[in-house]
């Protein structure tokens, strides 16, 4: 089972009655050659409670994700296969905060080089119970908080589009492998009224907004 650094870490999770979890790892897009599971098990670690266990063996994704009931004291495992390297990792509970942790983060087509990715802020309401409030009708300054499940970057990327390494040789974090993207590029405001056309929502939360 994963180590995370030096110190035992034993992360106890709040519950949460509809959790997503997703696992990805410094393997290129359809050549995943290190295979990793995610599972989450009892308080007592004796028991598993949900399991993704996909095969990869050189020509999947290096993905792995789980949704469900999180009970209160669950845990989240990440075990990585004999033979597996030892790869940079991402591990996102979407708007959940686990420790240890780090500072931002962003994935898929928003953190392409080329992408204009864009964060969400609340204009006004809260989008539900434990989210940030926004300012209205005060104006936005750097101290708003990022919704929930906005990416807030930066992050590092491991791969070029062609799923050749950007740092060959080195695919881990803490040798400071590939490279820093600095996105999302800009942030604005969401919670906003609509006109209801297309059957979007009043007021429209996230980052489509």
């Amino acid at each position: 089972m994963h180590s995370f650094g030096a110190t035992n870490y034993v992360t106890t999770l709040a519950a949460k009655t509809s959790a997503y979890i997703f696992l990805s790892w410094a393997n290129p897009n359809g050549g995943a050659t290190d295979d990793y599971d995610l599972y989450i098990l009892n308080p007592g670690l004796t028991a598993v409670s949900g399991a993704s266990t996909n095969v990869q063996n050189g020509t999947q994704n290096p993905i792995e994700a789980l949704a469900g009931s999180l009970p209160a004291g669950y845990q989240i495992v990440v075990f990585k296969k004999t033979g597996a390297a030892s790869v940079g990792m991402h591990l996102n509970l979407f708007g959940t905060p686990i420790s240890p942790s780090t500072n931002g983060q962003t994935h898929g087509h928003s953190s392409a080089a080329n992408a204009y990715s864009v964060a969400a802020t609340p204009a006004n309401t809260r989008f539900t119970t434990g989210y940030p409030v926004g300012p209205y009708p005060g104006v936005f300054t750097t101290a708003n908080t990022l919704e929930l499940f906005s990416s807030d970057g930066p992050r590092r990327v491991f791969f070029n589009p062609d799923g050749s390494p950007i740092t060959p040789g080195n695919l881990t974090f803490g040798a400071n492998g590939g490279t820093v993207r600095q996105k999302p590029d800009i942030t604005a405001a969401d919670g906003v009224q609509v006109t209801g056309n297309g059957g979007f929502p009043t007021p429209f939360f996230g980052t489509s907004a």
